[in-house]
Protein backbone atom coordinates (compact mmCIF):
# COMPACT_ATOMS: atom_id res chain seq x y z
CA UNK A 1 0.00 0.00 0.00
CA UNK A 2 1.45 3.34 -0.94
CA UNK A 3 0.90 6.62 1.10
CA UNK A 4 1.53 10.37 0.91
CA UNK A 5 2.07 12.67 3.68
CA UNK A 6 -0.40 15.06 3.62
CA UNK A 7 -0.76 18.27 6.25
CA UNK A 8 -3.17 20.76 6.60
CA UNK A 9 -3.76 23.23 8.21
CA UNK A 10 -5.32 23.79 11.87
CA UNK A 11 -7.84 27.03 12.14
CA UNK A 12 -7.73 28.19 15.71
CA UNK A 13 -11.42 28.71 17.14
CA UNK A 14 -12.42 31.12 20.16
CA UNK A 15 -15.62 30.76 22.04
CA UNK A 16 -18.23 33.79 20.98
CA UNK A 17 -19.46 35.57 23.93
CA UNK A 18 -23.46 35.52 24.69
CA UNK A 19 -24.29 31.84 24.06
CA UNK A 20 -27.62 31.23 25.54
CA UNK A 21 -28.21 27.78 27.16
CA UNK A 22 -31.83 27.39 26.11
CA UNK A 23 -33.44 24.12 24.42
CA UNK A 24 -33.74 24.00 21.12
CA UNK A 25 -37.43 23.51 19.93
CA UNK A 26 -36.64 23.42 16.42
CA UNK A 27 -34.77 20.01 15.21
CA UNK A 28 -35.15 18.14 11.92
CA UNK A 29 -35.57 14.44 12.27
CA UNK A 30 -33.27 12.93 9.90
CA UNK A 31 -34.34 9.33 10.14
CA UNK A 32 -37.02 9.61 7.81
CA UNK A 33 -36.60 9.82 3.94
CA UNK A 34 -39.30 12.52 2.65
CA UNK A 35 -40.18 15.57 4.92
CA UNK A 36 -40.03 19.27 4.45
CA UNK A 37 -36.79 21.06 4.53
CA UNK A 38 -36.15 23.42 7.20
CA UNK A 39 -36.97 27.25 6.05
CA UNK A 40 -33.42 28.89 6.88
CA UNK A 41 -32.44 32.56 6.52
CA UNK A 42 -28.81 33.35 6.25
CA UNK A 43 -28.52 36.66 5.31
CA UNK A 44 -25.02 38.49 4.62
CA UNK A 45 -22.78 38.09 7.44
CA UNK A 46 -22.26 41.86 8.51
CA UNK A 47 -18.89 43.56 8.83
CA UNK A 48 -18.64 46.20 11.83
CA UNK A 49 -15.50 47.49 10.26
CA UNK A 50 -16.12 47.69 7.01
CA UNK A 51 -13.14 46.24 5.60
CA UNK A 52 -15.19 42.37 4.88
CA UNK A 53 -18.18 43.37 3.48
CA UNK A 54 -17.37 40.80 0.03
CA UNK A 55 -16.28 38.10 2.72
CA UNK A 56 -19.72 38.61 4.44
CA UNK A 57 -21.54 37.90 1.82
CA UNK A 58 -19.47 34.95 0.34
CA UNK A 59 -19.23 33.20 4.02
CA UNK A 60 -23.53 33.25 4.02
CA UNK A 61 -23.31 32.03 0.36
CA UNK A 62 -21.24 28.93 1.17
CA UNK A 63 -23.25 28.43 4.46
CA UNK A 64 -26.60 28.93 2.71
CA UNK A 65 -25.31 26.50 -0.32
CA UNK A 66 -23.87 23.56 2.42
CA UNK A 67 -27.13 23.63 3.83
CA UNK A 68 -29.40 23.30 1.20
CA UNK A 69 -26.70 20.80 -0.28
CA UNK A 70 -27.72 18.50 2.49
CA UNK A 71 -31.43 18.29 1.38
CA UNK A 72 -32.29 19.02 4.96
CA UNK A 73 -32.67 22.52 4.53
CA UNK A 74 -34.79 25.34 2.61
CA UNK A 75 -32.56 28.50 2.19
CA UNK A 76 -35.16 31.72 2.37
CA UNK A 77 -34.40 33.87 -0.69
CA UNK A 78 -32.74 37.24 0.21
CA UNK A 79 -34.81 38.83 -1.77
CA UNK A 80 -37.31 38.36 0.37
CA UNK A 81 -35.89 39.80 4.04
CA UNK A 82 -36.85 42.72 5.66
CA UNK A 83 -34.50 43.31 8.48
CA UNK A 84 -30.97 44.47 6.63
CA UNK A 85 -28.20 42.74 7.55
CA UNK A 86 -25.97 45.59 9.46
CA UNK A 87 -29.15 45.79 11.40
CA UNK A 88 -29.78 42.02 13.19
CA UNK A 89 -26.08 43.26 15.24
CA UNK A 90 -28.68 44.95 17.34
CA UNK A 91 -30.76 41.70 17.83
CA UNK A 92 -33.37 40.11 15.06
CA UNK A 93 -36.62 41.68 14.69
CA UNK A 94 -38.71 37.97 14.90
CA UNK A 95 -41.85 39.10 13.72
CA UNK A 96 -40.03 40.44 10.16
CA UNK A 97 -38.64 36.70 10.04
CA UNK A 98 -41.72 34.93 10.83
CA UNK A 99 -43.48 36.86 7.97
CA UNK A 100 -41.70 34.92 5.96
CA UNK A 101 -41.73 31.86 7.20
CA UNK A 102 -38.09 31.76 8.83
CA UNK A 103 -38.14 28.67 10.61
CA UNK A 104 -34.25 29.72 11.80
CA UNK A 105 -32.34 32.40 11.62
CA UNK A 106 -28.52 32.79 10.98
CA UNK A 107 -26.86 36.28 12.03
CA UNK A 108 -23.66 37.04 11.25
CA UNK A 109 -20.60 39.03 10.93
CA UNK A 110 -17.23 38.99 9.77
CA UNK A 111 -14.47 41.43 10.49
CA UNK A 112 -10.07 42.14 10.54
CA UNK A 113 -8.60 41.10 13.94
CA UNK A 114 -5.99 43.72 15.06
CA UNK A 115 -3.30 40.96 14.11
CA UNK A 116 -4.78 40.80 10.95
CA UNK A 117 -6.77 37.91 10.57
CA UNK A 118 -10.03 37.43 9.87
CA UNK A 119 -12.82 36.86 12.40
CA UNK A 120 -16.07 35.75 11.50
CA UNK A 121 -18.84 34.63 13.98
CA UNK A 122 -22.70 33.44 13.96
CA UNK A 123 -25.66 33.08 16.34
CA UNK A 124 -28.27 30.71 15.24
CA UNK A 125 -32.13 31.37 16.59
CA UNK A 126 -35.32 29.24 16.94
CA UNK A 127 -38.05 32.20 15.72
CA UNK A 128 -40.62 30.97 16.79
CA UNK A 129 -39.50 31.01 20.43
CA UNK A 130 -37.01 33.80 19.57
CA UNK A 131 -33.95 31.74 21.49
CA UNK A 132 -30.61 31.62 20.89
CA UNK A 133 -29.45 28.14 20.06
CA UNK A 134 -25.82 28.63 18.94
CA UNK A 135 -23.73 31.12 18.46
CA UNK A 136 -19.92 30.85 17.86
CA UNK A 137 -16.52 32.88 16.73
CA UNK A 138 -13.71 31.63 14.36
CA UNK A 139 -10.45 33.07 13.57
CA UNK A 140 -7.93 32.39 10.71
CA UNK A 141 -5.90 33.75 7.84
CA UNK A 142 -8.13 35.75 5.37
CA UNK A 143 -7.29 32.92 2.70
CA UNK A 144 -8.99 30.10 4.74
CA UNK A 145 -12.76 31.78 4.77
CA UNK A 146 -13.88 29.35 2.91
CA UNK A 147 -12.89 26.49 5.73
CA UNK A 148 -14.58 28.84 8.26
CA UNK A 149 -17.44 28.99 6.20
CA UNK A 150 -17.62 25.31 6.16
CA UNK A 151 -17.25 24.82 10.23
CA UNK A 152 -19.89 27.77 10.70
CA UNK A 153 -22.52 25.32 8.65
CA UNK A 154 -21.66 22.28 10.38
CA UNK A 155 -22.31 23.92 13.74
CA UNK A 156 -25.54 24.40 12.32
CA UNK A 157 -26.12 21.26 10.95
CA UNK A 158 -24.94 19.27 14.08
CA UNK A 159 -27.29 22.25 16.51
CA UNK A 160 -30.41 21.51 14.50
CA UNK A 161 -29.95 17.55 13.47
CA UNK A 162 -27.83 15.92 16.37
CA UNK A 163 -25.34 15.08 13.86
CA UNK A 164 -21.56 16.08 13.01
CA UNK A 165 -21.41 17.92 10.13
CA UNK A 166 -19.40 17.20 6.87
CA UNK A 167 -19.40 20.31 5.16
CA UNK A 168 -15.42 21.22 6.38
CA UNK A 169 -14.30 17.88 4.55
CA UNK A 170 -12.29 17.04 1.03
CA UNK A 171 -12.91 14.68 -0.96
CA UNK A 172 -9.67 12.87 -2.43
CA UNK A 173 -10.62 11.06 -6.04
CA UNK A 174 -8.97 10.42 -8.87
CA UNK A 175 -8.67 12.32 -12.06
CA UNK A 176 -8.19 11.37 -15.16
CA UNK A 177 -7.54 12.85 -18.89
CA UNK A 178 -6.29 12.14 -22.14
CA UNK A 179 -7.55 9.35 -25.03
CA UNK A 180 -9.28 6.40 -23.92
CA UNK A 181 -6.32 4.26 -24.21
CA UNK A 182 -4.19 6.06 -23.22
CA UNK A 183 -5.57 7.71 -19.54
CA UNK A 184 -3.60 9.92 -17.59
CA UNK A 185 -4.80 9.00 -13.92
CA UNK A 186 -3.54 11.94 -10.88
CA UNK A 187 -4.00 12.23 -7.21
CA UNK A 188 -6.42 14.99 -7.05
CA UNK A 189 -8.06 16.61 -3.90
CA UNK A 190 -11.18 19.00 -3.24
CA UNK A 191 -13.29 20.56 -0.76
CA UNK A 192 -16.85 18.77 -0.55
CA UNK A 193 -18.85 21.39 -2.36
CA UNK A 194 -15.89 21.15 -5.43
CA UNK A 195 -13.73 24.27 -4.59
CA UNK A 196 -10.02 24.11 -4.35
CA UNK A 197 -9.12 21.33 -6.59
CA UNK A 198 -5.56 20.61 -6.58
CA UNK A 199 -3.86 18.06 -8.00
CA UNK A 200 -1.37 15.84 -5.53
CA UNK A 201 0.53 13.55 -8.26
CA UNK A 202 1.53 14.45 -11.06
CA UNK A 203 0.67 11.49 -13.49
CA UNK A 204 3.45 9.95 -14.13
CA UNK A 205 2.47 6.83 -12.43
CA UNK A 206 -0.84 5.14 -12.01
CA UNK A 207 -2.77 5.62 -8.97
CA UNK A 208 -6.07 4.48 -8.27
CA UNK A 209 -8.81 4.16 -5.13
CA UNK A 210 -7.84 7.18 -3.20
CA UNK A 211 -8.54 6.55 1.00
CA UNK A 212 -8.32 9.09 3.84
CA UNK A 213 -6.54 7.90 6.95
CA UNK A 214 -8.55 7.66 9.81
CA UNK A 215 -6.20 11.07 10.98
CA UNK A 216 -7.17 13.12 7.70
CA UNK A 217 -3.70 13.83 7.35
CA UNK A 218 -2.61 11.14 5.14
CA UNK A 219 -4.10 9.89 2.06
CA UNK A 220 -3.65 6.20 1.05
CA UNK A 221 -3.81 4.86 -2.54
CA UNK A 222 -5.41 1.29 -1.56
CA UNK A 223 -6.88 0.53 1.93
CA UNK A 224 -8.72 -2.36 2.58
CA UNK A 225 -8.96 -2.03 6.73
CA UNK A 226 -11.93 -1.40 8.44
CA UNK A 227 -12.81 1.19 11.04
CA UNK A 228 -12.14 -0.77 14.13
CA UNK A 229 -9.17 -2.72 12.10
CA UNK A 230 -10.42 -6.29 13.73
CA UNK A 231 -11.91 -7.10 10.37
CA UNK A 232 -11.35 -6.33 6.48
CA UNK A 233 -13.57 -6.66 3.42
CA UNK A 234 -12.56 -7.50 0.40
CA UNK A 235 -13.82 -9.08 -3.18
CA UNK A 236 -13.42 -12.69 -4.63
CA UNK A 237 -14.56 -14.85 -7.50
CA UNK A 238 -13.72 -17.94 -5.40
CA UNK A 239 -17.69 -18.74 -5.45
CA UNK A 240 -17.90 -18.67 -9.73
CA UNK A 241 -18.79 -14.99 -9.52
CA UNK A 242 -17.27 -11.30 -8.19
CA UNK A 243 -18.65 -11.11 -4.06
CA UNK A 244 -17.56 -9.48 -1.14
CA UNK A 245 -15.95 -11.46 1.90
CA UNK A 246 -15.20 -10.30 5.12
CA UNK A 247 -12.45 -11.99 7.20
CA UNK A 248 -10.72 -10.99 10.51
CA UNK A 249 -7.32 -8.86 10.06
CA UNK A 250 -5.66 -11.48 11.99
CA UNK A 251 -6.05 -14.01 9.49
CA UNK A 252 -8.87 -17.28 9.46
CA UNK A 253 -12.22 -18.03 7.74
CA UNK A 254 -13.85 -15.69 4.99
CA UNK A 255 -17.67 -15.06 5.14
CA UNK A 256 -19.36 -14.27 2.15
CA UNK A 257 -21.82 -11.56 2.49
CA UNK A 258 -23.14 -10.70 -0.60
CA UNK A 259 -25.48 -13.22 -2.98
CA UNK A 260 -27.26 -10.48 -5.58
CA UNK A 261 -26.66 -10.64 -9.28
CA UNK A 262 -24.11 -9.73 -11.02
CA UNK A 263 -20.43 -8.92 -9.85
CA UNK A 264 -19.59 -6.88 -6.63
CA UNK A 265 -16.02 -4.45 -6.14
CA UNK A 266 -14.94 -1.75 -4.57
CA UNK A 267 -15.99 -1.93 -1.09
CA UNK A 268 -15.61 0.94 1.71
CA UNK A 269 -16.71 0.10 4.99
CA UNK A 270 -18.35 3.32 6.77
CA UNK A 271 -16.62 5.29 9.16
CA UNK A 272 -19.38 4.05 11.96
CA UNK A 273 -18.76 0.66 10.66
CA UNK A 274 -22.43 -0.14 10.24
CA UNK A 275 -22.36 -0.33 6.52
CA UNK A 276 -20.03 -1.10 3.80
CA UNK A 277 -20.85 0.29 0.05
CA UNK A 278 -19.93 -1.82 -3.01
CA UNK A 279 -20.17 -1.11 -6.74
CA UNK A 280 -22.30 -4.16 -8.36
CA UNK A 281 -22.34 -4.42 -12.19
CA UNK A 282 -25.05 -6.72 -13.72
CA UNK A 283 -24.78 -7.05 -17.66
CA UNK A 284 -24.03 -3.28 -18.84
CA UNK A 285 -25.51 -1.74 -15.69
CA UNK A 286 -23.80 -0.74 -13.04
CA UNK A 287 -24.86 0.16 -9.35
CA UNK A 288 -23.39 2.18 -6.00
CA UNK A 289 -24.89 0.04 -2.83
CA UNK A 290 -24.49 -0.70 0.79
CA UNK A 291 -24.90 -3.51 2.80
CA UNK A 292 -24.63 -4.36 6.39
CA UNK A 293 -21.46 -6.74 7.71
CA UNK A 294 -23.43 -9.36 8.40
CA UNK A 295 -24.70 -9.38 4.54
CA UNK A 296 -28.28 -7.99 5.59
CA UNK A 297 -30.42 -4.86 4.09
CA UNK A 298 -28.80 -4.47 1.02
CA UNK A 299 -29.72 -1.37 -0.54
CA UNK A 300 -29.15 0.01 -3.78
CA UNK A 301 -28.54 4.01 -4.15
CA UNK A 302 -27.69 5.01 -7.83
CA UNK A 303 -27.95 2.67 -11.41
CA UNK A 304 -26.36 4.13 -14.13
CA UNK A 305 -24.49 3.52 -17.30
CA UNK A 306 -21.01 3.75 -14.78
CA UNK A 307 -20.84 4.29 -11.57
CA UNK A 308 -18.30 3.37 -9.38
CA UNK A 309 -15.75 3.78 -6.34
CA UNK A 310 -17.78 4.92 -3.31
CA UNK A 311 -16.27 6.73 -0.66
CA UNK A 312 -17.78 8.14 2.89
CA UNK A 313 -17.62 11.43 4.59
CA UNK A 314 -16.59 11.07 7.92
CA UNK A 315 -20.03 11.17 9.74
CA UNK A 316 -20.49 8.01 8.12
CA UNK A 317 -23.97 9.61 6.53
CA UNK A 318 -22.91 10.60 2.69
CA UNK A 319 -21.39 8.22 0.11
CA UNK A 320 -19.77 10.22 -2.60
CA UNK A 321 -18.58 8.49 -6.14
CA UNK A 322 -18.12 9.13 -9.79
CA UNK A 323 -20.74 8.52 -12.53
CA UNK A 324 -19.21 8.11 -16.37
CA UNK A 325 -21.16 8.82 -19.24
CA UNK A 326 -20.69 6.83 -22.60
CA UNK A 327 -18.42 8.31 -25.40
CA UNK A 328 -19.54 10.61 -27.82
CA UNK A 329 -18.97 10.51 -31.43
CA UNK A 330 -15.51 11.55 -31.36
CA UNK A 331 -14.62 9.44 -27.88
CA UNK A 332 -14.96 12.07 -25.51
CA UNK A 333 -15.99 10.56 -21.81
CA UNK A 334 -17.74 12.50 -19.14
CA UNK A 335 -17.30 12.25 -15.57
CA UNK A 336 -18.75 13.85 -12.63
CA UNK A 337 -18.85 13.02 -8.96
CA UNK A 338 -21.57 12.73 -7.22
CA UNK A 339 -22.66 12.46 -3.54
CA UNK A 340 -25.92 10.61 -2.14
CA UNK A 341 -27.12 10.28 1.34
CA UNK A 342 -27.68 6.44 3.20
CA UNK A 343 -31.43 6.95 2.62
CA UNK A 344 -31.20 7.49 -1.37
CA UNK A 345 -33.34 10.83 -1.40
CA UNK A 346 -30.70 13.31 -1.44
Amino acid sequence: MTKRLFTFLIIGLAVFSGLGAARAEIEIDITEGFFSPLAIAVPAFASPDGAQTGLGRDIASVVAADLERSGLFRPIDAGAYIQTPESLANGPRFGDWRLIDAAALVAGYARTAVDGRLQAGFRLFDVQSEEQLEGYEFTAPPANWRSMAHKIADRIYSRLTGEDGYFDTRIAYIAESGPQDRRTKRLAIMDQDGANQRFLTDGSEVVLSPQFSPTRQEIAYVSFVPPDGSRIVFESDRSGSQQLYIMPASGGEATRITFGQGSYATPSWSPRGDYIAFTRQSEDQFSIGVITPEGNDEKILSTGYRVEAPTWTPNGRVIAFFRQGRADYRGNLATSLYSIDITGYN
